[in-house]
C-alpha cells in the first residue's frame, strides 16, 4: 500500500528562525526515505515574503532570502528529491488597506520569483498564494495526496502547532506531533 508523509517546516525538521535542523530529524528522514513505498515531502507556511514585499518590514525575509533558506535546509536534511509545497498567503496582508487586486499582483510576482529560484535545485516545488492552501486549510495536504496519488487517510502531517494538527485533521489525514517523530519509524 503506498503512503505519504509530509512534514511541516519551522519547529518540526528545523529550529524556527536558525533553519538549523532539529536533532535526530536527519537520520529519521533518512531511514523513513529509504522504505519501498513510502512518499516524503515537505508542506509549510511561509508567507513572510509576501508581507515583507507588501509592508516593507526588513524583519521578513525576502523572496531571495527565503530561496536560500528553503535550498539550504532541502540539502542539509536530502529532501532536493521530495515534493515542496509551500504557501505564501498570510490573511493578515487583507488587514494594511491594499485592495485585494494589489495584494494578488504582488503575490503573484512573489510566486513566481520564488518559483524561478527553486527551479532546477528542488525536484518538486509548487507555491501557492491562494488562501485554501494555508493552513490549517487542508489545500496542501490534498494535493500531496493528489500528487501521490493516495486517499488523504494513507497521509499523515508531522507539525508543531495547532494549525499543523487542524490541516491534518481538515484533510482526513493522520497527525503525528514533531515530540513523537520516532513514532514514524514504526
Amino acid at each position: 500500500m503506498q503512503r505519504g508523509i509530509l512534514f511541516d517546516l519551522d519547529g518540526t525538521l528545523v529550529e524556527s528562525f536558525t533553519r538549523k535542523p532539529l536533532p535526530g530529524v536527519a537520520n529519521i528522514l533518512q531511514e523513513l526515505q529509504s522504505r519501498d513505498g513510502l512518499h516524503i515531502g515537505v508542506a509549510t507556511n511561509q508567507a513572510g515574503p509576501l508581507w515583507e514585499a507588501i509592508t516593507g518590514q526588513a524583519k521578513y525575509p525576502t523572496i531571495h532570502k527565503l530561496a536560500q533558506n528553503l535550498l539550504s535546509i532541502a540539502q542539509q536534511l536530502q529532501l532536493t528529491h521530495t515534493l515542496w509545497l509551500i504557501s505564501l498567503w498570510d490573511p493578515r496582508i487583507m488587514t494594511i488597506g491594499n485592495t485585494l487586486e494589489e495584494v494578488n499582483e504582488g503575490a503573484l510576482a512573489i510566486q513566481q520569483e520564488l518559483q524561478q529560484a527553486l527551479q532546477g535545485s528542488l525536484a518538486h516545488a509548487v507555491s501557492f498564494i491562494e488562501p485554501e492552501y494555508r493552513k490549517p486549510r487542508p489545500g496542501m495536504l490534498l494535493r500531496a495526496a493528489a500528487e501521490w496519488k493516495i486517499a488523504p487517510a494513507n497521509l499523515q502531517y508531522a507539525g508543531d502547532m495547532d494549525t499543523d494538527e487542524e490541516a491534518a485533521l481538515n484533510a482526513g489525514a493522520r497527525f503525528v506531533h514533531a515530540s513523537a517523530l520516532t513514532t514514524l519509524l514504526t
